[in-house]
Formats: C-alpha cells, sequence, structure tokens
C-alpha cells in the first residue's frame, strides 16, 4: 500500500512541479528597466556570427518535400560549442558578469540548446534582445 502511494503521490507531484522557464516580450523595448541586471554595458561584449548557409537550397528541398508526411522545418541548425572562454568577463555592482553576443545575419531569430550546461547555484542565465525587446531567463540550476 506504502508503494502505491508513493507512486501515485511522485505522479502527482510531477504534474504540478516544472521548471519553467519565462520568456518577456516588450513592446517599449524597455526590458532594461524590468531587469536592471541586463542593462548594456558601455564597452562591446565579443560577438560570434553564426555559420553563413544556402537558404534557397533549403527551400528548394522544402519545397520537393511539401505534402508529404514530414515535420515543418524551423530554423536551420549547426552545432557550435562555446565556454566561459569565449566571452567577457565584467565587473557589474559588485557580481562578475559573463556576456557574449550571438549574430546571424538575415535571421529572424536565433535559438539555443544546451547539451551540457552547468550552472552553480549562485549563476543565473539570460538570454536577451540588444534592443531591449525580449528577456529568456532566469535559467538556474534547477531549470536547465
Amino acid at each position: 500500500m506504502k508503494r502505491v502511494f508513493f507512486i501515485l503521490f511522485a505522479l502527482l507531484s510531477s504534474v504540478v512541479v516544472s521548471a519553467q522557464v519565462y520568456d518577456y516580450h516588450f513592446k517599449n523595448r524597455d526590458a532594461f528597466k524590468t531587469f536592471p541586471q541586463l542593462k548594456p554595458v558601455s564597452e562591446s561584449p565579443l560577438i560570434k556570427s553564426m555559420p553563413s548557409f544556402n537558404l534557397d537550397s533549403l527551400l528548394e528541398e522544402d519545397r520537393e518535400l511539401a505534402g508529404l508526411d514530414i515535420p515543418f522545418r524551423f530554423g536551420y541548425g549547426f552545432d557550435v560549442d562555446y565556454t566561459l572562454k569565449d566571452g567577457k568577463w565584467i565587473e557589474e555592482g559588485g557580481k562578475r558578469v559573463w556576456r557574449l553576443r550571438f549574430y546571424s545575419k538575415g535571421a529572424y531569430s536565433i535559438n539555443f540548446t544546451f547539451s551540457e550546461m552547468h550552472l552553480s547555484s549562485e549563476a543565473e542565465l539570460y538570454i536577451f534582445s540588444s534592443d531591449g525587446a525580449m528577456v529568456y531567463g532566469p535559467v538556474t540550476e534547477n531549470k536547465t
């Protein structure tokens, strides 16, 4: 009986507990007012440009596959491998902040999938647009 109760409790807990990370959109581009810890810095962080690819060939491939039972293509994925050495550390308000800017020419959006990321219990990860229109986070050690 205890085992059945434990399994039921575990199943119900998994429904109630979630690790949702929120994204916020700001029509007036005032994310930096709402999230002062994300304020833009005077000196520019390092910029990593994403590899280019042939969009025309991808669109042609999509046209050829139209009507088949194949999921809609969401973007173009490629692997990158960045570490803390790739960004720039800045002392800000008594805290160390690591910054790295990503750029993809002609992209409507950039999405991230982390496969090997480990945050300390004090760390928070925010992904935000440089114009202050969007913030994703915080991602913490419990929400990766």
